[in-house]
């Protein structure tokens, strides 16, 4: 009896331990890192000619753009969940290497090379191992069928010139390869394993309902309203619209069966199955949440970096029902507003929430909420938001940043001062308003008129009027507090002093002895359609590409200009800690451009530091070039061919000129404080010519040598 008392108080201790790790990690989540050496998979992707696969440039995009993640925990888990499935194929199993995707989708993937890459979307919404092991089961039998070469295969031999024939034949193998991988999936990996069979209508449905957040909860008024202000009720759906997710739905036109066959045929196939031992958390049920509560952790920070405020606000709220003082989702949150807020006052907020109509489930209520709130009160909720993550994180550089940028759009921008708002609440009778007894001044201290000014704007408190609106009664509680009023006087006069300071000021002169250049990027775009058409134009960009990295290296040396140049070149030479750098880089890249020129405080700012600090700079360079081959017959060749009649004499350059090809070339450069988000260099050239290269390597030399000067 001692003994088993013993034993559970151990296990006990253990649970507890593990779910105080879980905590511990969230407090202090920053974003999910790769571990140990990189994998000779990729190493060898980058040099793999692309022609070889349609999947080789896939992958070679995503590991070039920081997206895989490998050896951390989330990799271990997922691998002892399909070692447990291959345990009987020892073989297949040294064939099998899975990787983490970072992103938000629901998904999982088998290469025809045995690599296989599972969403981080996917860990975020299973409910057990056992539904994450049916998955991957799955996908093991797409590759072990070779079914992605085969239906390849089919494709290419199948008439593209019938277009409506080949589309429903392609799609119809497609969807009897799923069927069949199910089937193989049940009878020969999850019947040998020890996961239970009562999940997988579970699976069905997350797969069904893929689209969804993290849960379905409504959201409550009293989350963005306080006693001191109340918005509009048409600022709330009265209900919010069913979700109508359908499983029986006609999948003709689908590459998938739809679920209810799925469903109906995974019963069938397991009927008579005994259940008896098996479990549904094979690992410890702790480590299951954990895991899970990493990948929403990254989802939300993907939502974050790609503007997507509409899935960051409400998977947040969501997860901060269960952990309401969670430091990492205090800043999710005010990142989300904050965001939403300078698109609003900057652009719109149509590319970063979708239309309220378009939405299902209690996800539209944050949808159709934020799409009424006007400029002044979306930029005053955020700063609710931000200044009471500012309280419990004052060490928080992020959050303090976003705070004064808020309260300098509202005092510069929409033009709010100290008279804007009432110090008394939303709806309370002005005439019961006690009058203010003036205080005594005293005299020996306060000796002159101006003096006396100044004491009385400080006690001096605003009666709200008839005219006042929500927004004017958002500050309520705020401005009780002594450091919030002495952070917004010294920003918003820092701001006026800015005003001047760029009027009378000559234009900065930027002078940079050391650069980083991000994926020199080169396109082809073109006309053409099909697979080898793609490949084609996908290796000859990338070709280019790798021309344009060396200019640019060339160049830089040349100038004297300290530079590293992330080049596919670049990265065979990787290891771990350098790759995780580079991966928060492309992550501030992809923030930066989803802000649409946008000046704001980057979310992935936060996790910049450590990446500057390794390289020894904070100025990002971005070099984009696209070509375009213009049309046989153009204006500008036409007008060459009718001026040579009028004079002949000019005949050999009206035959270069109609002989060789012309490309429309458009080359952008951009020069980027990653900390401040300062753009300091913002070009771009275009050029119509058959000599395109030449123009494109004597702008990259104009642009740097300007640099080089500080012009």
């Amino acid at each position: 009896m001692i003994k088993k008392i013993k034993y559970g108080l151990i296990i006990v201790g253990f649970m507890l331990y593990m779910n105080l790790s879980a905590q511990s990690n969230s407090q202090h989540f920053i974003c999910l890192e790769s571990e140990g050496p990189i994998p000779e998979d990729f190493r060898k992707i980058i040099e793999t000619d692309v022609k070889s696969s349609d999947f080789n440039y896939f992958l070679r995009d995503m590991f070039l753009n920081g997206k895989i993640l490998y050896g951390n925990k989330l990799n271990n888990y997922v691998n002892t969940v399909t070692d447990h499935l291959l345990k009987e194929y020892p073989a297949l199993r040294k064939e099998v290497r899975i990787y983490i995707l970072k992103s938000p989708v629901v998904n999982a993937y088998a290469t025809e090379n045995g690599i296989f890459l599972i969403n981080l979307g996917l860990l975020a919404q299973v409910s057990n191992e056992s539904e994450l092991a049916f998955i991957i089961a799955h996908e093991i039998s797409h590759y072990a069928e070779n079914h992605i070469l085969k239906l390849s295969n089919y494709k290419d031999k199948l008439n593209n010139k019938e277009y409506k024939d080949f589309y429903l034949n392609y799609h119809n193998r497609s969807r009897e390869q799923e069927l069949e991988s199910d089937k193989l999936a049940l009878e020969r990996y999850f019947k040998k394993s020890p996961y239970s069979y009562e999940v997988l209508d579970g699976t069905f449905d997350v797969l069904q309902y893929s689209e969804l957040p993290f849960d379905e909860i409504p959201f409550t008024r009293s989350y963005v309203e306080t006693n001191f202000y109340q918005f509009p009720d048409n600022y709330f759906l009265p209900s919010t619209a069913p979700i109508r997710s359908r499983e029986d739905y006609i999948d003709t036109l689908q590459t998938h069966p739809n679920i209810e066959k799925r469903r109906t045929n995974a019963k069938l196939l397991i009927a008579g199955n005994s259940n008896e031992g098996r479990k549904i958390f094979v690992q410890p049920e702790a480590l299951f949440n954990e895991i899970r509560q990493l990948a929403r952790f990254e989802c939300i920070n993907i939502f974050l970096t790609e503007h997507e405020y509409d899935d960051a606000i409400y998977n947040t709220y969501v997860l901060q029902k269960n952990d309401p003082d969670n430091s990492f989702l205090e800043v999710a949150m005010s990142a989300a507003i904050y965001g939403l807020s300078k698109h609003k006052n900057y652009g719109g907020i149509g590319s970063t929430i979708e239309n309220y109509k378009n939405i299902e489930g209690e996800k539209q209520q944050v949808h159709h909420f934020f799409s009424r709130l006007n400029r002044n009160e979306i930029s005053l909720l955020a700063l609710r938001f931000a200044w009471k993550a500012h309280l419990k994180q004052p060490e928080n550089e992020y959050i303090t940043s976003i705070c004064k940028d808020l309260m300098k759009d509202i005092s510069i921008k929409n033009k709010m001062g100290y008279t804007s708002f009432s110090d008394y609440p939303m709806g309370m009778d002005i005439g019961s308003i006690p009058v203010e007894v003036e205080t005594l001044t005293d005299t020996t201290i306060v000796s002159n008129k101006y003096q006396r000014i100044k004491q009385q704007n400080k006690q001096n408190k605003v009666i709200p009027t008839d005219k006042f609106k929500t927004e004017n009664f958002m500050l309520v509680d705020f401005r009780q507090d002594e450091n919030f009023i002495n952070l917004l006087n010294v920003v918003v006069n820092a701001a006026e002093d800015e005003q001047v300071h760029n009027i009378i000021s000559e234009e900065k002169n930027i002078k940079l002895d050391k650069i980083l250049v991000i994926n020199p990027f080169y396109r082809y775009e073109t006309r053409e359609n099909g697979k080898k058409s793609k490949l084609k134009y996908y290796a000859k960009s990338e070709k280019e590409a790798d021309k344009l990295a060396s200019n640019i290296v060339h160049t830089t040396q040349k100038l004297h200009i300290e530079s590293t140049v992330f080049s596919r070149n670049y990265l065979k030479i990787f290891n771990t800690e350098q790759y995780n750098h580079y991966a928060k880089l492309n992550s501030w890249v992809s923030d930066y451009i989803n802000s649409g020129n946008i000046s704001m405080v980057y979310y992935q700012s936060m996790n910049i530091d450590s990446m500057i600090n390794y390289w020894g700079c904070n100025a990002v360079n971005l070099i984009t070039v696209t070509n375009s081959k213009l049309r046989l017959f153009n204006t500008t060749k036409m007008g060459a061919l009718i001026f040579t009649i009028i004079c002949p004499y000019i005949f050999p350059f009206t035959f270069t000129e109609c002989a060789l090809p012309r490309y429309q070339t458009t080359t952008q450069f951009f020069v980027v404080d990653v900390k401040t988000g300062e753009s300091l260099i913002n070009s771009e050239y275009k050029k119509k010519s058959s000599m395109s290269e030449a123009y494109v390597n004597a702008f990259i030399y104009n642009m740097y040598y300007k640099l080089k000067k500080g012009k």
